[in-house]
């Protein structure tokens, strides 16, 4: 769980910084063995599907 927790964090600060373009590469880089697990997991530590917080962070 706190490894879970420290990868999403991770994803959710390069995303900030607006350093992700390859979601494939971002979540094998963190550990995930494909795309969807990672997905999976982000929405449900962080409440909104990768793409939408991306979104949602660059119109704050």
């Amino acid at each position: 769980w706190v490894i879970q927790r420290y990868r999403l964090q991770e994803a959710a600060e390069l995303m900030e910084k607006g350093s992700v373009t390859d979601w494939t590469r971002l979540s094998q880089d963190l550990g995930y063995y494909d795309q969807a697990h990672f997905i999976k997991d982000f929405k449900t530590m962080i409440g909104q599907p990768p793409e939408e917080y991306v979104r949602n962070v660059r119109h704050r």
